[in-house]
């Protein structure tokens, strides 16, 4: 079994208040040594990048992948891990005693994406998920309310429900990922990987040509695509293409703009083809999209 410099337990963490889940999030340093704990440790990567390394316990072999802000992953009790060239991390942390989740397991257990989280025999055969930049706020908004409502518990009062809903709303949102989202990612991340889709994720509607931003990248467009693939789990164009559907899903529910100009709007030359690539990814037309989902008054 690999040195271990040190182990975690649920119930001296700071921030512990006798219940079964804990949540933080702090900027880290620049190298985190090699540590496990007695609980389940949920991580979302809030910012920057890193490097993390996995332990198998039974082998000694080791498996080192890439991190960026919107990954999602799962420690669980005894593996051994380790982070190393953090640049500018910052993670939410959540500590879950496992008896925690045993009343609702059974219904738990029907997520899509269950064994994705938990069910994973060897720490070396983890996968992660990439969320979107939606996606990942609306998450975030999620972990925010459940660390206020942990941090108001004074225990036996309303605030215990409140945080167990919003845990559960936190698991059925990463849950309900269809397994084939989830992928491994190895090496350390990229760093005009990482810049180049921060700058897809901040303007999508903007042209995009893979050759040309391999190009400023200075990489060819096989390399660039290689990295890009594995950092998300998915090719630069269907990225970019993930991107501008979840700007048209916005502009659906906030505006009553019509679907040529959204598309328009969202990068896509085409309004035909984003209805097309819509309801394939979506299973249902603009329109019926913004029947369901308007937020206007």
């Amino acid at each position: 079994m690999p040195q271990i410099q040190k182990i975690y337990s649920l119930k001296k963490l700071s921030k512990y208040k006798n219940y079964g889940i804990t949540l933080f999030s702090k900027e880290q340093g620049r190298l985190c040594e090699k540590h496990c704990h007695d609980f389940i440790e949920i991580v979302l990567v809030r910012g920057g990048s890193t490097n993390h390394m996995i332990f198998d316990g039974e082998t000694d072999e080791a498996m080192s992948y890439g991190l960026i802000r919107g990954d999602f992953f799962v420690i669980m009790p005894g593996e051994v891990h380790s982070f190393s060239d953090n640049r500018n991390l910052q993670l939410f942390n959540l500590a879950l005693d496992p008896a925690f989740i045993d009343e609702d397991r059974a219904l738990l257990e029907t997520l899509p994406s269950w064994n994705k989280i938990f069910g994973q025999s060897s720490p070396l055969r983890r996968e992660k998920l990439h969320l979107l930049p939606e996606e990942y706020n609306q998450v975030e908004k999620l972990l925010l309310q459940l660390m206020t409502s942990l941090d108001k518990m004074t225990g036996n009062d309303y605030h215990e429900l409140e945080a167990k809903s919003l845990f559960c709303q936190y698991l059925i949102r990463i849950g309900t990922h269809t397994p084939d989202k989830w992928h491994r990612m190895r090496g350390t991340p990229d760093e005009c990987i990482t810049r180049c889709i921060g700058q897809m994720e901040s303007r999508p509607e903007q042209p995009f040509s893979v050759p040309e931003t391999a190009r400023r990248a200075g990489m060819s467009t096989s390399l660039f695509s290689r990295k890009f693939r594995a950092a998300v789990g998915l090719s630069p164009l269907k990225y970019v293409l993930r991107l501008r559907l979840e700007k048209v899903k916005a502009f659906l529910c906030s505006t009553d703009l019509p679907v040529s100009e959204i598309a328009e709007k969202s990068g896509f030359s085409d309004s035909n083809y984003m209805i097309k690539y819509f309801h394939q990814y979506c299973g249902t037309t603009p329109m019926q999209y913004r029947k369901m989902n308007s937020i206007r008054k």
